[in-house]
C-alpha cells in the first residue's frame, strides 16, 4: 500500500513539474533535501508490567523530499513540499520476544501544500501583508530549538505538552488560513491571525482561532503575546464535550470518564477539550550593546529568550482547580560560539502539573480527565481516588542542549541531548496494547536521550 502511494505521488509530481516547466521554467524552483537521524535513549524509567521499555534503545530515521515553488503572479506563489520517511525507530515490547512490529516502514509525508499571497507597500512603504491558504508550517518563537511553542504544541484539558528533536525547528504543520501583517523597520510590529483545523490529536476537525502579536525593537528586544481559542468551533460536540453525548445519559458509572461529581452538591461538572490558551514570550539580544565589536559573534550568539503560557484559562472543580498547575514556563540561552557553530543553545522548562504528561484517556475513552494509573479502576473518582500523595513531581523539570552548524549551502549537522516531551507514540506500533505509547520517551527528570542528524540540501 505504501509503495503504491509513493509511486502515485512521484508520478503526479513528475506530471505537474513537466506541465509547469513547459510553460515557463523561470517561475519554477525546485529544491531537494535529505536527512539521516540516529540517536539513543540513554535512560528511560520503566514501570514493570505496564511499560514498553525504551531504555538503551537506538532510534533511526532517514527521510528526504522535494520542494516545489511556482510563481503564479508577482504576489501569488504555490508551494509543495513532499517527503518520504524510512522509519527504523519502532520500538517493540521486549517481554513478548517478537520484533515484527519494529520492521522497517516507509511512509509518505506532506510538509507543505499551500497558496501564498504576499504584498509589500500595501498601506505604508515598509509594511507587508502575507496570506497562506492550505497546509503550511508555522513557528512564532523563532529562538526555540526544542521547548516552548505552547500554543500549537499543547492541550487544554488535560494539559499535555509535546516537544522533540528539531520538532520546533521543523515547525508545527497547520491546515487552514494564516494572515500576517507587519509594519515598521527599526521598531517592527507584526500580527498573525490563524484559523486551522485539528489534525493531530483527537477529537479531529475542531477549529482553532489564534491571534499572535509581537514587536521588535532594533533587533535587540522582541516581545510577543498570543491567545488561542482552542476548539472554538466543535464539528461534533459529542466528542469535544463528551458529557453532551446521549450515550452517557442515566449512566452514573461513566460520570468519572466525562467530568466530576461535586461531593457537596452532587452536581456533575462536565469537562470539555475546548479551552483558551494565552502565551507571552520575549527575546533579548545582548550583542546589541557591543557596537562594532559584535561582528565577532554569530547571528544567534548571546540571545536570551523565554516563553510562558496558561493552557486552559478556565478553572473547573475537581481536576482543574489550580491555574498554576497549567502554566509551563521555559527559558533559553544561546552560548557565544564566535561563528564556529550557528547555534549552541540550552533550554530549561518547569511545568508543575501534578498529573502525568499522558494522552491515554483522550485516545482510549474520549475523556478530558487527566490520566491516573490506577489499574483497579480505569477512570478514577476525584474525591475517592485522588490525594496529594499521588502528585507527580519528578517530571516537572525538562532541559535541552542543542547545537547546529551549516557547511556552505548544502550540508547541515545538528545534535541534541534532552529530557523533554518526545511522545512514545512516535516510536511504537499503532495501535498498541500497552498504554505507555501515550507517555513520554523520557518520563522523569533524570531520564535523557541524544540525537544526531545530517541534513543535505541541493
Amino acid at each position: 500500500m505504501n509503495r503504491m502511494m509513493l509511486q502515485s505521488f512521484a508520478v503526479c509530481l513528475i506530471i505537474i513539474s513537466s506541465a509547469i516547466g513547459a510553460q515557463d521554467s523561470s517561475r519554477l524552483k525546485f529544491g531537494f533535501w535529505s536527512r539521516m537521524t540516529l540517536g539513543q535513549v540513554v535512560s528511560s524509567t520503566v514501570e514493570p508490567g505496564y511499560d514498553i521499555p525504551f531504555d538503551k534503545e537506538w532510534l533511526e530515521t532517514i527521510d528526504g523530499g522535494i520542494k516545489v515553488n511556482y510563481k503564479l503572479s508577482p504576489s501569488l506563489t504555490g508551494r509543495l513540499n513532499l517527503g518520504v520517511v524510512v522509519n527504523l525507530a519502532t520500538v517493540a515490547n521486549r517481554d513478548k520476544k517478537e520484533y515484527e512490529s519494529s520492521a522497517k516502514k516507509t511512509v509518505p509525508a506532506l510538509l507543505d501544500a499551500c497558496l501564498e499571497y504576499q504584498k509589500r507597500g500595501l498601506l505604508l512603504d515598509n509594511d507587508m501583508l502575507n496570506v497562506e491558504l492550505g497546509y503550511f508550517p508555522f513557528k512564532y518563537n523563532q529562538q526555540s530549538t526544542n521547548l516552548g511553542e505552547y500554543l500549537f504544541r499543547s492541550g487544554t484539558y488535560p494539559g499535555w505538552l509535546i516537544s522533540g528533536f528539531e520538532h520546533s525547528i521543523d515547525k508545527p504543520k497547520l491546515a487552514g488560513v494564516h494572515a500576517s501583517y507587519a509594519m515598521g523597520s527599526k521598531v517592527r510590529w507584526q500580527q498573525d491571525l490563524i484559523m486551522n483545523t485539528e489534525l493531530e490529536v483527537f477529537p479531529y476537525r475542531d477549529i482553532h482561532l489564534t491571534y499572535i502579536t509581537n514587536s521588535s525593537f532594533s533587533s535587540i528586544l522582541n516581545l510577543g503575546f498570543g491567545v488561542q481559542f482552542a476548539r472554538l468551533i466543535a464539528l461534533d460536540n459529542r466528542k469535544t464535550t463528551p458529557g453532551t453525548d446521549p450515550t452517557y445519559k442515566n449512566k452514573p458509572i461513566e460520570t468519572n470518564r466525562i467530568g466530576y461529581i461535586d461531593s457537596a452538591t452532587g452536581d456533575t461538572i462536565k469537562y470539555t477539550f475546548r479551552g483558551t490558551k494565552i502565551m507571552g514570550r520575549l527575546m533579548f539580544d545582548v550583542k546589541g550593546f557591543f557596537g562594532s565589536g559584535k561582528k565577532i559573534f554569530g547571528s544567534e550568539d548571546l540571545k536570551i529568550y523565554g516563553e510562558m503560557a496558561l493552557i486552559g484559562v478556565k478553572n473547573y472543580p475537581g481536576w482543574y482547580e489550580r491555574p498554576e498547575e497549567r502554566m509551563p514556563i521555559m527559558a533559553g540561552f544561546n552560548f557565544p560560539t564566535f561563528k564556529i557553530l550557528d547555534v549552541l543553545s540550552i533550554e530549561v522548562e518547569y511545568y508543575g502539573t501534578p498529573y502525568a504528561n499522558n494522552q491515554e484517556y483522550i485516545w482510549k475513552a474520549c475523556s478530558p480527565v487527566p490520566f491516573i494509573n490506577l489499574p483497579a479502576r480505569a477512570y478514577p473518582d476525584r474525591n475517592r481516588d485522588w490525594h496529594d500523595s499521588l502528585r507527580i513531581t519528578d517530571d516537572d523539570l525538562r532541559w535541552s542542549i542543542y547545537a547546529s552548524k551549516k557547511f556552505g549551502n548544502h550540508i547541515r549537522l545538528s545534535a541534541q541531548a534532552a529530557c523533554d516531551h518526545t511522545p512514545k507514540i512516535w516510536y511504537t506500533p499503532f495501535p498498541a496494547t500497552q498504554s505507555t505509547k501515550y507517555s513520554d520517551v523520557v518520563p522523569k527528570n533524570d531520564d535523557w536521550y541524544f540525537m544526531m542528524r545530517m541534513s543535505i540540501y541541493f
